[in-house]
């Protein structure tokens, strides 16, 4: 028998009585709700970062300069949820961090790096030293001639020579090789027969060429032995990591910005403002959503419910809430504007899910707490 405790409060009672007040996170408690009878491996965290993006783990790593990049968003993917690339890096920068992310794990590689055989070997070691790849399809136009890994060359000893008298020729390449035509139309099952083929090839990558041998995909063993080895890890239908890339407010930079983030395979994107509800926030917004329909965007920030339900109007697929709650955040000095952050996140929460409830929008849009949480129990009562 589960008894009622006289003192303790339900959360819309508990805000209900504090109306008015702006509260910290250390003004609340959470009391144990019942008796834990299931194990631990029973616990789901997944949860969605936008209208239509699942995640495993409820967490996102904020666009702050100098930590959200590729380095950061590879390691959080892996564990279950994404980083948003700052934007204070030029567009060709936040571009590659993006790429950078995106390349680390594929299930498909549909853009491979290539070389010809005429390119110097000086040139496979820079492409090794710079993206890390060291398995390169060797092509004379599109057409697969050849493959040179790390093995096939030595630094000190090969680099006055050419690719090609060093690359692993296409008649020695019989085994790695697979025409399009021979795996399933479903890309989930061409993608499992794919990698079945390479596990049974002894080789580390499997090429898939047109029928004209001209290439048009691999998949690598690195990348199913990274997929087995973090299995919590968050990918696209391409089976590339998910990550997203904040823009600005300024409508004219973002549509540049916005066109190469897009083009490089950015899963989402973040309109980035310390006060979200303005004419320029929704100027960005709209144009995004008019013009790339199928990107998902986060609009913020706000500290209201009327904020957030405004940002919904205007087509977010997800609301930030947070202002001037961060350890280096100064807009509480500088404009007057803030609030505490466990009171704005309920608030904005509450009113989502009316708003959302009362227009039918299903899947509900997902409220995003950003800034103020010191300690692992404010996340928990966030």
């Amino acid at each position: 028998m589960e008894l009622i405790d006289p003192f303790a409060l339900p959360a819309h009672e508990f805000f209900k009585k504090y109306s008015g007040e702006s509260l910290t996170f250390n003004d609340l408690c959470i009391l144990q709700p019942r008796t834990i009878d299931f194990p631990v491996s029973s616990v789901s965290l997944k949860s969605r970062i936008t209208r239509n993006i699942a995640i495993k783990t409820p967490l996102v790593a904020s666009p702050m300069e100098d930590v959200s990049e590729s380095a950061l968003a590879i390691a959080v993917a892996l564990q279950g949820f994404p980083a948003i690339i700052h934007y204070n890096l030029e567009i060709e920068e936040q571009s590659e961090q993006v790429r950078l992310v995106k390349r680390f794990e594929n299930g498909f590689v549909k853009d491979p790096i290539t070389l010809s055989p005429r390119d110097p070997i000086t040139r496979a070691m820079e492409l090794q030293q710079s993206t890390g790849i060291s398995t390169l399809p060797i092509v004379d136009g599109n057409k697969l001639v050849g493959l040179l890994t790390k093995n096939d060359y030595s630094g000190r000893k090969h680099s006055q020579l050419a690719v090609g008298e060093r690359m692993i020729p296409l008649k020695l390449l019989e085994h790695q090789i697979v025409r399009m035509e021979e795996l399933p139309e479903d890309d989930f099952q061409r993608l499992q027969r794919a990698n079945d083929l390479l596990l049974e090839s002894h080789a580390g990558v499997l090429l898939i060429v047109k029928s004209d041998c001209n290439i048009d995909s691999l998949v690598t063993r690195t990348d199913i032995e990274k997929s087995e080895a973090y299995p919590d890890s968050i990918k696209d239908s391409s089976k590339s990591l998910l990550v997203g890339a904040a823009v600005k407010t300024e409508l004219g930079e973002t549509r540049e910005r916005a066109a190469e983030l897009i083009k490089v395979g950015v899963d989402f994107l973040c309109v980035d403002s310390s006060h979200g509800n303005s004419a320029h926030a929704r100027e960005v917004l709209g144009y995004l959503k008019a013009n790339y329909p199928g990107i998902e965007v986060i609009y913020g920030n706000v500290a209201t419910a009327g904020g957030a339900v405004q940002g919904i109007e205007w087509g977010a697929d997800a609301i930030r809430v947070g202002k001037g709650v961060g350890s280096i955040c100064s807009t509480s000095q500088v404009s007057l504007g803030t609030r505490s952050q466990i009171t704005a996140t309920y608030s904005c929460a509450l009113g989502v899910r009316r708003y959302c409830a009362e227009h039918n929008i299903e899947p509900y849009i997902p409220v995003i707490s950003d800034g103020g949480y010191a300690t692992f129990s404010a996340i928990g009562k966030g």
